[in-house]
């Protein structure tokens, strides 16, 4: 027995031979013997006297032999894996107490006989339990463990893709088979059911500008072009937006012949990358085009004045072309004369530039010969750009401003030599009285006094200002040496008032000191300040206007991509007051056709320094009224009012359409996923959401599926028509809505056919949900051209998942042949999938 039991692989393959070629020599031998020469056997049991020695002896040997047999399988380490070494030592020690009641009974019918062959026979059962059943065994506990690693490994990868954000996919070439990750998938935004297997179906999803480049790519891989397949392209989402994505792949698997059969890789959302990069793209264009369209001669070079670029007005100023430009020295347009003194100051500026504490900018006017117009004088402002060394110059033509100075200098002078000449209006003041001591001609003639009554007169009565009394500003004169400068509006003979300047100092006189005074007449600087101050706040108001325009073009766009109405308020209550900064505003919104009670909003704060302006605007769509729009703010004349009622009315009819755009998206949804007839769910919105629910279905929270079908419903049309039918089935489907929770679905699956969906219950109460609405429906009635339609029924399947199935085309076709077992039993009454005969 301890011969049978050795590891196979502790023998050579000779002695394996050499063992079976004895043993079926030794089994044909005894078999020849027992059969035919059985008297050449010693006797065992004589009758009348039991078992003989020999039996006694014999049987001792092999319960020893067991009994060692079993104690040297408990420490054996050589046998095959699967075997179980314990049974067999206990196989071995119960055949030991096998032998010993063999040893111990006198006849064949002898209580230890019979006790014998029971153990032998229980010892048997435990070798084929520890041999064969656990050899066979063995396979599959192995193929358990490693389907156990393996789900771990996944769940590992699994947890790693959804933290890293990356979509997973594997191409099968040959077949066009792909497979997708569930990452991938909700990064796209679709659900798992919508997106097909066959890869030629994904290249609809490419951006139609991106798709040749991407076909050429993945071809010049799957050539062996390129190692590695990587590109950029635009995806189409599940709400019709387009996304960046970054797809890398390679080929994993090739034939014989080194044509491709699997590729495997990866795909990651780059939309926010795409967008910065478009957004630094945008903006460098924006700084390039401010470059070129600058009035100013710009002009980008190095230490050496070498110009390295230059915006498109610097060839004009200088009259020279692009091509001489690029590359040549800046300093080679100085003129002579200029030329050393430029360059010195220019080191000067380097030195500056290089020590950090002296950082300035070069400021400086030469002239340059520019071809065409001769010397010309040109300012200089040149900038040293951070952490490089590099110099950004502005360069501007002030050929007409410096003749315009020299003009000036020479007016100076011709104005000095007019006012020796009393041209100019100048005054003599009593420090003390004001009264007004001596005046020149022209003040005579500007204020339209004789030169003798203007010197009689006082310079109270020239004022006609009261903001500063004349005694206090006159003793504010006598206490300072500086000139006195003042605004004032003074009044001339004829009662003219004139805006004036006036300067005014001390002098000493004959000994006595006055106050001397010129005065300039400013009137017309005044009115051109008014006029600019005019400006300025019609450029504001523009100003604010287009950032009202930007504010409302901004909720335009976040008001298109609101799905809900708590979305539409939400967008509204954040952005309507920078649509009107300033104003003062209430929205109400009459959302009774979303079932939304009325919404206020209402922003800005009542503080008015005169009469406001209130405007209100209806949002109307056709004839249909969906609220309304006041504003009320301070504004100043008719053109900003009507402005702002523009603008009131733009905003009111924006946000008219996006609510009945989301009336409109809201119908279309609905007419997608409901029964025109019976206003339940149809076969369409099942296929989408009883997927889902199976998949969070389980054995504590179960899911109940029945199949409903109208008993006799085509007689019925045929006796009274369809339009009785219909009443039939929109009968049913309310007595379904008004019996059903509102977690479960109801849905009409085709013809006279329902399904109805009970997510969490198990089928015992599903039951009893169905048969008391098949008491209800059998209670309704109807008169029909008068006759009496009553007692109508329907049969029913009913299947609970997940226990007797989890996919939906199985639970289906189970709940149908219940359906088929209840009319086939009389019809009106509900079959569960477990009270029929599996097939």
């Amino acid at each position: 027995m301890s011969l049978t039991l050795m590891p196979r692989h502790a023998w050579s393959n000779n002695v394996s031979l050499w063992y079976g070629a004895v043993t079926a020599l030794l089994a044909v031998g005894i078999a020849w013997l027992g059969l035919w020469q059985l008297e050449y056997f010693p006797a065992l049991f004589v009758p009348d006297s039991g078992l003989t020695t020999f039996k006694i002896s014999y049987e001792w040997v092999l319960a020893l032999l067991s009994i060692i047999a079993g104690y040297r399988l408990l420490h054996i380490k050589s046998l095959p894996s699967g075997i179980n070494t314990q049974t067999l030592a206990a196989a071995a020690w119960i055949t030991a107490l096998a032998k010993i009641c063999f040893t111990l009974y006198n006849s064949p019918y002898d209580e230890f006989n019979v006790i014998g062959h029971i153990y032998k026979a229980i010892s048997y059962a435990l070798v084929f339990h520890a041999v064969f059943i656990a050899r066979l065994r063995q396979p599959y506990r192995q193929l358990e463990k490693v389907q156990h690693q393996l789900a771990q490994t996944e769940q590992r990868w699994k947890y790693a893709l959804d933290g890293s954000g990356t979509g997973v996919w594997d191409l099968d070439i040959v077949h066009h088979h792909l497979f997708v990750s569930d990452q991938l998938i909700d990064m796209l935004g679709y659900r798992p059911d919508e997106l097909g297997k066959d890869s030629r179906e994904w290249w609809d999803l490419i951006h139609p500008d991106d798709l040749d480049s991407v076909k050429a790519s993945l071809d010049a891989h799957l050539r062996g072009d390129i190692p590695e397949w990587h590109v950029e392209h635009r995806i189409l989402l599940r709400n019709g937006h387009w996304r960046w994505v970054m797809t890398h792949g390679s080929v994993m698997e090739r034939d014989q012949e080194g044509n491709p059969l699997r590729m495997l890789g990866t795909q990651i959302n780059i939309q926010k990358r795409k967008e910065q990069e478009q957004l630094l793209l945008s903006n460098k264009a924006r700084l390039r085009a401010i470059f070129d369209a600058a009035p100013l001669g710009m002009v980008l070079m190095n230490d050496e004045g070498t110009i390295l670029g230059h915006n498109a007005m610097l060839p004009a100023l200088i009259g020279s072309s692009e091509i001489m430009l690029e590359g040549s020295n800046l300093w080679q347009w100085v003129i002579a004369d200029d030329a050393a003194a430029a360059r010195a100051d220019w080191q000067t500026f380097l030195d500056k530039v290089r020590d950090a504490s002296q950082l300035t900018d070069f400021h400086k006017e030469y002239r340059l010969e520019c071809s065409g117009n001769g010397q010309r004088w040109m300012e200089w402002i040149v900038t040293p750009l951070p952490s490089e060394r590099l110099y950004l110059g502005l360069i501007e033509d002030i050929d007409a401003r410096r003749h315009s100075a020299e003009l000036l200098e020479e007016n100076a002078q011709l104005y000095r030599s007019i006012f020796e000449s009393n041209n100019v209006i100048k005054l003599l003041v009593d420090p003390h009285s004001g009264e007004i001591i001596d005046a020149n001609t022209a003040a005579a003639d500007y204020y339209g006094y004789s030169l003798e009554a203007l010197k009689r007169r006082n310079m109270s009565t020239l004022r006609s200002t009261r903001a500063t009394p004349l005694q206090e500003r006159l003793a504010q004169i006598r206490q300072s040496t500086a000139v006195h400068h003042s605004e004032s509006c003074h009044r001339l003979a004829d009662g003219t008032l004139r805006d004036v300047e006036v300067f005014t100092g001390p002098v000493v006189l004959g000994g006595k000191n006055v106050l001397y005074s010129i005065v300039h007449d400013i009137t017309d600087r005044k009115q051109a300040e008014q006029a600019e101050q005019a400006l300025n706040l019609v450029n504001m108001r523009l100003q604010r206007q287009s950032e009202s325009r930007q504010h409302l073009n901004q909720l335009g766009v976040l008001l298109h991509e609101a799905e809900e109405p708590d979305d539409i308020v939400a967008l509204l209550k954040e952005h309507l007051p920078s649509c009107f900064d300033g104003a003062q505003g209430e929205l109400l919104l009459t959302l009774e056709e979303f079932s939304y009670e009325p919404v206020s909003i209402a922003w800005g704060e009542d503080s008015w320094d005169m009469t406001p302006f209130r405007h209100v605007e209806a949002l109307r769509v056709g004839a249909a009224t969906l609220g309304q729009l006041t504003i009320t703010a301070s504004l100043n004349g008719a053109e900003e009012c009507e402005r702002f009622e523009q603008l009131a009315s733009e905003c009111a009819k924006m946000i008219a359409l996006m609510l009945v755009n989301l009336r409109l998206r809201r119908q279309l949804t609905r007419q997608a996923y409901r029964d025109a007839l019976t206003g339940l769910y149809n076969r369409r919105h099942l296929n989408v959401e009883l997927p889902i629910l199976l998949a969070k279905a389980s054995a504590e929270m179960p899911l109940s599926l029945a199949l409903l079908d109208l008993d006799h419903f085509k007689r019925l049309n045929d006796t009274y028509g369809h339009d009785i039918g219909d009443e039939v089935l929109k009968a049913l489907a309310h007595i379904l809505e008004n019996s059903l929770r509102s977690s479960d679905i109801a849905c009409r699956y085709g013809g006279e056919e329902f399904v109805v969906v009970m997510p969490g219950a198990n089928a015992e109460i599903a039951l009893n949900r169905l048969n008391h609405i098949l008491k209800s429906l059998s209670a309704w009635h109807f008169d029909a051209n008068g006759e009496r339609i009553e007692h109508l029924t329907f049969s029913a399947g009913l299947i609970e998942a997940p226990r007797q199935g989890s996919h939906v085309s199985s639970l289906i076709e189970h709940a149908d042949r219940a359906l088929y077992a209840a009319k086939h039993a009389g019809r009106g009454r509900v079959v569960c999938v477990s009270e029929i005969p599996a097939l």
